[in-house]
Parts: C-alpha cells; sequence; structure tokens
C-alpha cells in the first residue's frame, strides 16, 4: 500500500535507477583483447530526431529487427514481454490491453462493442498512429529496423493516447543503391497443437539507381490452437490466421527533397479463444458458442521530407482503417430470463443446453485521416527546437446485435405440432398471432443497418461516432553549458466529438426500443513538458522530467440505456503528469550499462467503467471518470558484456499502483491496486556466441517474472450488479504470478541462417485474463473462464539473404 510519496522516495532514493534498453551486443575483437569490446550503440528517433540511446534524457528501450527475428518475437505480446514494467490482459479473443509503468485502460472491456476506451500506451508504425479508437492491433510485422519503447507520458511530441507511453515500430526503408532480398521459413508446434507455419520475405529493388526503389515484404502465419472443446470433439479450436503484404517506394527527387509511400494490407483471423474451463481439464473447454475475431487493417502513409538546411521539413499524410469483425459469448441470455418469467415456473423441460447464453456479434469499422507537418532543427546546436501541426479526423461506426440459440433450441426440441409449437401465442399481454414454429434468429450480417427479421427476444445498436483534433507543439532542448541541458515542451489541442446511436429492439423487446439520438462534446487543454538533464561525463547522463499526458474522450453505447442518457452519452479526457529521476550510465570502456529512474505520476478523472441503473430496472456498465490514482515506482536495468563470447542483462521494475480518491459514486474501493499493474516485474538475460570460421553459433536463455496482478477495478460495494446472482470473489479477478523461461539456439552466416527456439520452456500455465462461462441466471452451475497464455511452443527456422 503506498503511505505517502515522501515515505516512498525516501526507501528508494539510494538507487540508481531505471530504463534501459534491451541492447544488441557487438563487439570490436582486433587482437582478440577484452579492452576493444563495447555494447553497440543502438539510434533512436523518441525525440524526433536521432540520438544514441544512452543520450536520450528519458527512459527508452529498444530492441533491433536483427534480434527480434533471431529470439522469433514476431508478436505484440513477444515485445511487450521483453520491456521492463509492463503488465498486460489478453482475453484470449486477440485483444489486448498494455499497461506501462502502471497506467493501463483501466475502464476498456471487449465484449460490447464501443464500450471500451482509447489505449493508454500510443502505438506508431514509424511516425503514423495506429492505436485508435478500440484494442490495440497486433499487425504481422517483418522486416523491421528497431522498435522503441518510450515510458511515461508523451504528450508533447506525440499527443493523444501516449499517456503511459509510446511503442515506435520502425520499418526498413527501400535502399536507392542495392538489390536485396531475404526470407524464412519456420516449422511451430505448441503442446497440444498441430503444427503450424509462419512463412516470411522481403525484397528491395532499386528501379533508377539513386533515385527509385521499392521494397515489399509478405508474411504469412499458422498458429495451431491448443485448447480442445469436449463437447463437440474439435481439438485446437483457438486456430490464429494471419498474413500482411506491405509495399513501400522511395523516390529521391533531389539531394534535399524525397517522398516515401507505404502501402500496407494485414489480417489476423482468431478462429476461437485461447480460454479453458477451469474444472474441466487441462486446456480443456465445453462451451457451445461460435465465437471468432477477424480483424483488417488498411494502412496508406505518404511522407515527403525536404531538408532546408537549418531544419527538416517533414509531411506525413496518412489513412489508417481498420475493421473488427467479432462474435463472442456474454454472460446473458434473455431466452433464460424471459421463459421462467412469462411461465411462472410452470414451463415444461425443454431440454436447453446448460450453457445456453447469448452471443454479441459485432462489426466495428474505423476510418482516420491524419496531416502532421513537422520542423526539426539540423545539428547538435545550443538551441535544438522542434515544431509541428497535427489534425486527425476519425469516423467510427460500429453495429452490435444479440444471437439467441434458446430459439433453435425450441424449435428441435418440441417440433411442430407440440402443444408449444408457438410458444409467443402463450406469452400473455403481446398480442402477437400464432405463426407457427419460431424462426431461429437470423445469422449475423455485420452490417451497421442490420435488422432481424425473426427472432421476437432481440436487439440491435447502431452507433456512429465522429472525432476530430486539430493541435499545434513544440519542444526546445537548450544548452545551458557543455554540461546542462533544459528542455520546454508544449502542445495546445482541440477536439470536437460527435456521437450518435439507437438501440432498436424486435418482439418482446420492441417496448426498450431506443430512437435515434446525437450528442456533440468538445474540449481544448494545453500540456507541458519540463526537463533539465547533466551530463556529469561523456559516459553518464542524470535527468530530471515534469512530463503531461492525456487520453481523449469518447462515447458510451451503453448510454441509451440508462436512466440519464444525456449525461452518459460521453465522458471527457483523463491526463497524467509524471515525475522521473533517471540516470544513464556507460562503465568498463562500454562494456557495462547501468541506468535507472524514479517515477511518480499523479493521474486524474480517469476513465473507468461504473454500473448506474439501466432502463429495464437493471444495472449497466458505462464508461465515466472514476477519480484519481498515484502511481510510484523504481526501474533498473544493465548489459554486461563479460567476455567476447558472453553477454549479460536484466531489468527489474517495482512500483505501486492505487486508486487515491475514487468518486463517490464510481463503486471504486480506495487504495486498491489499478488493473494491469503487476507490482513487480524482472528479467534475465544470458547469451552465449562463439565464433567459428564459417559462422557463429549463439545461445541465448531468458527469464521473467510477473507478479500477480489485478485484471479488473475492486469495487466498493461487492454486492451483485443486478440481475446478477453472482457473489463477487476478489481472487477471480487477480491474475496469480507466474515466470517464463524461454530458449534459443542458433547458427548464422553471412547469407543464411538456422534457429531452433523453445518458448516456455517449462510449460508454465499462466492466465492472462478471467472471464466468466456462466449466464447470470445459473451462475452457480457453471465454472470460471480462464483465458491462458501459450504453453511450451518450440519452433525451427530457416532463412536466407542475398
Amino acid at each position: 500500500m503506498i503511505k505517502t510519496k515522501k515515505d516512498f522516495l525516501a526507501s528508494l532514493i539510494g538507487a540508481i535507477t531505471v530504463a534501459s534498453a534491451n541492447t544488441v551486443i557487438a563487439q570490436d575483437t582486433n587482437n582478440g583483447s577484452d579492452e576493444f569490446l563495447a555494447i553497440e550503440e543502438i539510434i533512436v528517433t523518441a525525440q524526433r530526431r536521432s540520438q544514441s540511446i544512452q543520450d536520450v534524457a528519458n527512459s527508452v528501450e529498444a530492441m533491433t529487427g536483427a534480434d527480434l527475428d533471431a529470439l522469433s518475437k514476431v508478436g505484440l505480446e513477444d515485445y511487450i514481454s521483453s520491456i521492463g514494467g509492463t503488465g498486460f490482459s489478453n482475453t484470449g479473443s486477440g485483444s489486448v490491453k498494455i499497461g506501462m509503468r502502471g497506467i493501463s485502460p483501466v475502464g476498456q472491456t471487449d465484449q460490447y462493442a464501443f464500450a471500451q476506451t482509447v489505449s493508454t500506451v500510443g502505438m506508431y508504425l514509424d511516425d503514423v498512429a495506429i492505436q485508435g479508437a478500440g484494442t490495440l492491433p497486433d499487425l504481422n510485422l517483418y522486416d523491421m529496423q528497431r522498435i522503441e519503447v518510450l515510458k511515461g507520458p508523451q504528450g508533447t511530441l506525440y499527443g493523444d493516447g501516449a499517456m503511459g507511453g509510446a511503442i515506435k515500430m520502425i520499418l526498413n526503408k527501400p535502399d536507392l543503391y542495392n538489390f536485396e532480398a531475404k526470407g524464412e521459413v519456420s516449422a511451430i508446434n505448441t503442446k497440444n497443437a498441430d503444427v503450424g507455419h509462419r512463412i516470411r520475405g522481403a525484397v528491395n529493388i532499386p528501379l533508377i539507381e539513386e533515385k527509385l526503389a521499392m521494397r515489399i515484404v509478405a508474411s504469412t502465419d499458422e498458429k495451431k490452437g491448443w485448447i480442445d472443446n469436449i463437447a463437440t470433439g474439435e481439438d485446437g479450436v483457438n486456430d490464429v490466421e494471419s498474413w500482411s503484404l506491405r509495399a513501400t517506394t522511395l523516390a529521391q527527387f533531389t539531394e534535399d527533397f524525397s517522398a516515401e509511400l507505404m502501402v500496407m494490407h494485414d489480417e489476423r483471423d482468431t478462429k476461437g479463444f485461447a480460454q479453458e474451463l477451469t474444472s474441466l481439464g487441462d486446456l480443456e473447454t465445453n462451451l457451445l458458442e461460435d465465437e471468432f475475431d477477424d480483424v483488417e487493417v488498411d494502412l496508406y502513409a505518404l511522407t515527403l521530407k525536404y531538408d532546408l538546411g537549418f531544419a527538416e521539413l517533414t509531411s506525413i499524410t496518412s489513412q489508417f482503417k481498420k475493421e473488427r469483425q467479432a462474435r463472442v459469448r456474454t454472460p446473458f441470455s434473455l431466452d433464460e430470463l424471459l421463459i421462467p418469467i412469462f411461465y411462472a415456473g410452470t414451463a415444461p423441460a425443454f431440454g436447453f443446453s446448460t450453457n445456453t447464453s447469448e452471443t454479441l456479434g459485432s462489426t466495428d469499422e474505423e476510418d482516420t485521416i491524419s496531416q502532421e507537418i513537422r520542423l526539426v532543427s539540423n545539428g547538435d546546436n545550443t538551441l535544438d527546437w522542434t515544431l509541428g501541426l497535427f489534425y486527425r479526423d476519425r469516423q467510427r461506426d460500429v453495429c452490435a446485435a444479440y444471437d439467441n440459440s434458446a430459439f433453435e433450441d425450441f424449435n428441435a426440441v418440441l417440433g411442430t405440432g407440440s402443444p408449444y409449437d408457438n410458444f409467443i401465442a402463450f406469452i400473455p399481454g403481446f398480442g402477437l398471432t400464432p405463426v407457427g414454429a419460431v424462426d431461429p434468429f437470423p445469422e449475423t450480417t455485420f452490417d451497421c443497418n442490420v435488422k432481424p427479421q425473426s427472432g421476437y427476444d432481440s436487439s440491435t445498436r447502431i452507433a456512429e461516432e465522429s472525432f476530430e483534433q486539430i493541435a499545434a507543439y513544440g519542444e526546445i532542448n537548450w544548452e545551458l553549458n557543455d554540461k546542462v541541458e533544459v528542455t520546454l515542451g508544449l502542445r495546445y489541442f482541440e477536439e470536437e466529438v460527435t456521437f450518435e446511436d439507437s438501440a432498436p429492439g424486435y418482439g418482446l423487446l420492441s417496448a426498450l426500443s431506443v430512437p435515434t439520438s446525437e450528442n456533440t462534446t468538445k474540449e481544448d487543454d494545453v500540456l507541458f513538458k519540463v526537463g533539465i538533464s547533466w551530463a556529469a561525463t561523456d559516459d553518464q547522463l542524470y535527468y530530471f522530467n515534469i512530463a503531461e499526458g492525456f487520453r481523449s474522450g469518447g462515447s458510451n453505447l451503453s448510454a441509451s440505456s440508462t436512466l440519464e442518457p444525456q449525461r452518459f452519452r460521453s465522458y471527457d479526457s483523463d491526463s497524467l503528469i509524471n515525475y522521473e529521476l533517471g540516470a544513464k550510465t556507460t562503465w568498463y570502456d562500454g562494456r557495462l550499462t547501468l541506468n535507472g529512474a524514479l517515477y511518480y505520476s499523479d493521474w486524474s478523472d480517469i476513465q473507468a467503467q461504473v454500473f448506474v441503473p439501466s432502463t429495464t430496472g437493471n444495472e449497466i456498465g458505462i464508461l465515466t471518470p472514476g477519480g484519481d490514482a498515484e502511481v510510484m515506482g523504481i526501474e533498473l536495468a544493465a548489459t554486461y558484456l563479460v567476455n567476447e563470447n558472453l553477454t549479460t542483462g536484466m531489468s527489474f521494475t517495482y512500483q505501486e499502483a492505487e486508486f487515491t480518491d475514487p468518486l463517490a459514486d464510481s463503486n471504486i474501493q480506495e487504495n486498491s491496486d489499478l488493473p494491469n499493474a503487476p507490482n513487480l516485474t524482472t528479467s534475465i538475460f544470458a547469451q552465449y556466441n562463439h565464433q567459428f570460421d564459417v559462422g557463429e553459433l549463439f545461445t541465448r536463455l531468458e527469464y521473467r517474472y510477473v507478479d500477480k496482478q489485478r485484471t479488473r477495478i475492486d469495487p466498493l460495494d461487492e454486492t451483485p450488479t443486478a440481475p446478477s446472482t453472482v457473489a463477487y470473489n476478489d481472487e477471480s479477478t487477480i491474475l496469480p504470478s507466474y515466470q517464463v523461461t524461454n530458449l534459443t539456439v542458433g547458427f548464422r552466416t553471412d547469407s543464411w541462417y538456422i534457429t531452433a527456439y523453445a518458448h516456455n520452456l517449462f510449460d508454465e500455465r499462466y492466465a492472462t485474463a478471467y472471464g466468466h462461462s456462466e449466464s447470470f441466471m445459473t451462475a452457480g452451475d457453471n465454472p470460471t473462464l480462464t483465458a491462458v497464455g501459450s504453453p511450451r511452443t518450440m519452433g525451427l527456422t530457416v532463412g536466407t539473404s542475398f
């Protein structure tokens, strides 16, 4: 529990602190003497200009593309698990919530389409923001130059969403001079699954030497499922298939002027969810719903650069389109509610499945146009500066419809001619004319204009959200002398959100229909950053930063079902101020880097999910400000080149993240932990390289420990939310701690490589999220769902380049 800021800082003040990069090891082995060994320098663009990572007065970690390929780190979860101080929750449906330094989308839910907040971590592909308004896209990327992870708020330079930090995925650029091709093929075997595969390739073609080149990258990945359904007899129900195609063209018109056009298409189809029922056997389920999650992403980006001599002018124009189609199981069944009510307990035994519930089918389409113009001073001057203008226009359309499987049970069990052939006729007060057996609910069409024509207790939600933002920003770095530098940054933004929604009901729910309504909100604010750094020597940098971040507000799809729809139609942005004291140091002539930081974050007006009365007399979850929180932490990271063969490294993060001042009607427990914020995360690695005449043998062992973490907000009132009868169980909202070990062994030459790896070497079974398999009417009869991390996964990769 956090006591006071003073007590916390006093307990940590003697430590040398955070933020360093997982660096790639290189060596200059002249004469084979240790004195020529050094850790390779990594250049990053975290502050919109090229700098050595050890010269950036901010906590930054980086991984090179070569390292990612060699270690078979190919997805968002792989990237995040390599970063200290991060936590994540993965529902198994392809939806990942990331927490960085204790800051995560605590109100985000992946179950009801619009009822989710923007991520608190900004995500960028090159300089294009791709985090969007919903879940983070997990792209199938290959041929990357590096990944940069910036910790703490990056509000002035990166803007909306980069409140806990930012992830930048930097792609390799077309080469104007040299033809290049590379590719790899992998066989992948996860415990309890069939063998999958991954094929990736890239080719660089100079079309006009020194003037025009194109780089084409393609990849396909098939991950076989490891969850078996004992009710249907189907093995491996959670298959994931993905593919990606990207083409980048670079034109160098003059020595000073260039244009780069990138076009990318990416698809990921999740055919079932990585969720097991804990009452059954290992990696087993018996749920009958057909669940899936399919995501398509299209990105078009045009980057123009002009060197003015004193500064570089950059224009970035982009369109980011994401379409998500999903069907998820909901812990609610209208049939289970209505049938007992209307029959007053006298209904016959219909023989329904014990797992009867509803599924929510939804489509979520997002189309974002953005324009950024940036001017960055050239060189290393007494006064370096960055100026920029930013515009974003985002349109989001969502349709969600309930599918009622119980009607199909009626037809199958009763058949025509049964006394209950038309059970609608037995429901008093509706005056419906018998029309024969009840038709099954039609399969979801994922059209935002869908109107179910059959299925008497059905409902649809339709919503459109328009978001527009303009911003101007600037940051200066002023060298007071050759040791001390001051940083000042400001960002002004204005944004407007227009939300239009309706909730048509059909049959039994027609009385609950909500007509179309519209709401518009406007907001503006100024963000700031102040910092000072001291270069005590060429190898020691100490800094102190105060920086602000924010996250845009949004709209509640469920507002129309509350008693105060206008009040809850939208919710405002939240903001954070972070105080950070850090050090970046290099020792033993470049063989050891030791970095660290102390940080304190004050988070205000947190976007949280709270439950309020609905038009049906029950309670419904909506997003609204939930109060304030504090996060205090320490980070340490070190990499040591022991000798020309052996490199070791570690990272350590300890933090306390708690709600300190929840609003009175938020139902949040004061001093409760923030979700997705483990107190302790630590990782250790050792890599051994041995050079032969024909190539290099390398072995790398990685270990990561993640402390227990909460997945949901801890409620003040633990009474079940009506109409649920499920007793609140605090333990069911806390993921246990876990530890994962990875092993990689490979051999590489100048033109080919072969790598064998085992991720989760000891087959640790660990939870990444919790859910409930029961509907609220049968809560005591069904077990708890657990989303599980991948069991031991072994792979063999063969690659070549020329």
